[in-house]
């Protein structure tokens, strides 16, 4: 069998290094010496300070460019020697480099939209620099160096030409064959790469390799690898979002740059040699008629790709149908391919998951139970495989074991997404002199991590600042989050993806951190509207049906009021930016609080719910007055005529005490009771959230209940188009995790305590659109 492990620009050392990996497993009977953990290996990891937001490498990658948002140039060998370093006095927007080591650097000034080109040569000495109408969108060079394009955003291309020992400059229309390498043509396509991969539609780079092996960077911190068909063949979890990708010509090696200022070197044992390999493997195994034949060119395939470390990958083949064996054979080779992966390497978490899976099909809920436990060892899958882990055991007719896992999946855990978050508000805190603050998001951030990024060298920097200035500037208040909003934004901006002047759709980044900023201004005006911070709150709903109980909610502790109070400002700005409304009906009302809320906006309110001793806790805190009006009633048969109401909520977490069968039935009678383009409000439980606790009232028994009945956020908007809604909206609400809360006293008593706690939790959001937080609130309409 041909072994494809030795990489063509793999550094001595580490193939020393694989030679040690190969004898330590020499005795291991596998059908070659040598089993790598992963299909690629890194090489080394340098942090630059700054957000990368371009990078360029030699065809052999002998060399790296390296550019960051501190308007820093980095010039430096593969295995990290610095060879020169230049500071410019713009932004820089790109960067090539050729093979005799001379570098391009495209700029673009923000105050007049001019932007600069410049040549230097392999000492960093400048050659030529030459200042454009237009920022500049791209820069390529010539394999000697002695040809330069430069395509600017309004779509000009400019030609810098050398002539002996002079550089000649000229304008085109016409597009030069050399002038547009794979990586350009890709980034043209915007989010669209390589055909309509909608699983990558939030791209943020792109790389090519000769062979066709595409680089993918991701903005959720991912670099995916996808072979010449366009099909995944790993996905490795990186420091932050990935504005900068360069793949070598052959494939074998990766660079990648992220906005958290680190520069991946990155071994890729999957490059094209490999990969023309496997799809000849492939396609020779998928023509056989004959099964025995079939079986045994399956068999040295899986053998070839367990080997790389695509097990994965392998899985994948076997499942995708295009094989003549038999589903029973295909469940066997699946089970036994990952049962070895699982052997070799306990940690390959994903295998485990995968291998659960595959046992839970074939209602073997032992191992199934086993396999997702041994999965949930990961944080990242902790919350998803402890759930399916407990759902195991209970088919497997151990309840305690069950229990047991259900109760892991909701412990408390800080994730990465976390720590990037508060790493980045130091940073910007830092950055604006609030150095108290900065502190701060610091040292929360080394009691989680001591190592993580630089975290200790910018403490001790902070620590030897000098008492006067932390104390000054310690007080000032600043705007901090439009700086957030800025520090994510520019990678945005200076790789200059809006290329064409008549493309007038923005970069879908732009588009959310657009948004959210805007959903903050509203936000706050609801804050500064109703002076929800100079006021003391009451509250909300119940499970326990007791006075008692329901005054315990009222008076919750400050964990229950920050999801609370955070429900409210939002369910506020639905108010005013759904409404008018006239005449609402809150199902579960509990203690009376939203119906309460809307009757002072002058809306006719109504409340219903279950318990007859709810209705007269809520009727005994109105006072007897007509508006709130509350009944008794079940949310699965509404005590109400059809098309009442222009608004029907059903707030912090209601919907998880129907059991989940009932769930449509419920949805039913909300569109039942609506008028024509009536709005309903759902606050529940979001059971993907990782750090999910419901409220601090509820039992053990009464959590474990809420999360079987709660509805994902797929599940919830199916069902609502089922029923005849459009979804508006779903926004997720407590981004961020309930420990933090304390540590960053966000949840203590005071001035602009509701304005801290929806700061932090749109910062989440703005870093990390995707997260699920403690509950989200669905916005439908019915058509």
């Amino acid at each position: 069998m041909t072994n494809f492990n030795t990489d063509v620009y793999t550094p001595a050392r580490v193939q020393r290094a694989s030679a040690t990996m190969a004898h330590g497993l020499s005795e291991v009977a596998h059908p070659t010496p040598l089993f790598l953990e992963t299909p690629y290996s890194e090489l080394w990891s340098r942090h630059f300070g700054s957000a990368v937001v371009s990078l360029s490498i030699t065809a052999d990658v002998a060399l790296l460019a390296v550019a960051c948002k501190n308007r820093h140039l980095t010039v430096l060998s593969r295995d990290g020697e610095l060879h020169w370093s230049h500071r410019f006095a713009d932004d820089v927007t790109a960067t090539a480099i050729a093979s005799t080591h001379h570098v391009a650097v495209g700029t673009q000034r923000p105050l007049d939209g001019t932007g600069t080109a410049y040549l230097f040569d392999a000492h960093g000495k400048e050659l030529f620099n030459a200042v454009l109408e237009s920022p500049v969108y791209s820069v390529t060079l010539s394999a000697d160096g002695a040809r330069l394009t430069i395509l600017c955003k309004n779509q000009t291309r400019h030609i810098v030409t050398r002539v002996e020992n002079t550089y000649q400059f000229s304008q085109t229309r016409d597009p030069h064959p050399q002038d547009s390498g794979h990586s350009d043509r890709l980034l043209a396509f915007k989010d669209r790469v390589l055909s309509g991969q909608e699983q990558y539609a939030r791209t943020s780079s792109v790389a090519l390799s000769q062979g066709g092996t595409a680089a993918i960077g991701s903005l959720d911190g991912k670099i995916h690898l996808l072979n010449h068909h366009g099909k995944p063949l790993w996905s490795r979890q990186v420091d932050g979002e990935v504005w900068a990708l360069a793949i070598s010509e052959n494939g074998s090696i990766i660079v990648s740059g992220c906005t958290d200022g680190t520069v991946k070197l990155l071994a890729n044992h999957a490059h094209d040699a490999y990969n023309e390999h496997i799809s000849v493997l492939q396609s020779s195994a998928e023509r056989l008629d004959s099964v025995a034949e079939q079986r045994f060119a399956v068999s040295e395939t899986l053998a070839s790709l367990s080997q790389t470390g695509l097990t994965e990958y392998a899985v994948n083949w076997l499942n995708e149908g295009s094989l003549k064996l038999g589903q029973e054979h295909l469940e066997e080779l699946v089970i036994k391919l990952l049962s070895e992966d699982v052997q070799l390497f306990p940690k390959h978490y994903t295998s485990h998951f995968l291998l659960a899976q595959a046992h839970q099909q074939r209602q073997e809920w032992h191992q199934a139970a086993r396999h997702f436990t041994w999965a949930g060892q990961d944080e990242r899958m902790k919350l998803k495989s402890f759930t399916l882990a407990g759902e195991s055991f209970l088919k497997a007719g151990l309840p305690f074991a069950a229990k047991s896992a259900f109760r892991r999946a909701r412990e408390l855990t800080v994730t990465e997404e976390a720590k990037k978050t508060l790493y980045t508000l130091g940073r910007i805190h830092e950055e604006q002199g609030s150095i108290t603050e900065a502190q701060k998001y610091y040292e929360v951030v080394f009691t989680l991590n001591p190592n993580y990024l630089d975290v200790c060298a910018r403490l001790q920097n902070l620590n030897n600042q000098p008492s006067v200035l932390t104390a000054q500037t310690g007080a000032e208040d600043k705007d901090w989050y439009g700086s957030l909003i800025l520090e994510l934004l520019s990678p945005v901006s200076q790789r200059g993806f809006d290329l064409a002047q008549q493309d007038t759709t923005a970069h879908p980044r732009t588009t959310e951190l657009t948004s959210v900023a805007e959903h903050r201004q509203r936000l706050l005006s609801i804050i500064a509207e109703f002076a929800l911070d100079s006021v003391d709150k009451v509250a909300d709903a119940k499970l326990d049906y007791d006075v008692a109980a329901y005054m315990r909610y009222d008076c919750s502790v400050p964990e229950d009021e920050a999801k609370k109070s955070l429900e409210l400002v939002n369910m506020l700005d639905c108010i005013k930016h759904y409404g008018p409304f006239g005449k609402s009906l809150d199902i579960g009302a509990a203690t009376g609080r939203y119906p309460t809320l809307l009757a002072q906006q002058g809306i006719q309110a109504f409340g219903v719910d279950l318990e007859p001793m709810a209705v007269e806790y809520a009727r005994q805190k109105s006072n007897g007055a007509l508006n709130p009006n509350f009944h008794q009633g079940d949310a699965r048969a509404l005590p109400f005529e059809s098309t009442q109401f222009d608004l029907i909520t059903c707030m912090m977490g209601t919907a998880a005490h129907f059991p989940r069968e009932d769930f449509p039935t419920v949805m039913s009678e909300i569109h039942r009771c609506l008028v024509p383009g009536g709005f309903c409000v759902i606050s529940t439980w979001d059971i993907e959230c990782p750090h999910l606790t419901y409220l601090s009232i509820y039992s053990h028994e009464q959590k474990e209940l809420m999360r079987q009945n709660a509805i994902s956020r797929a599940d919830v908007s199916r069902i609502a188009a089922a029923q005849g809604f459009v979804v508006e909206e779903i926004r997720g609400v407590g981004l961020f995790p309930e420990s933090l809360g304390y540590e960053l006293d966000l949840q203590q008593d005071g001035p602009d305590r509701i304005r801290n706690l929806l700061d932090m939790d749109l910062a989440f959001k703005a870093k990390f659109p995707d997260l699920h937080g403690q509950m989200y609130m669905l916005i439908i309409r019915k058509i």
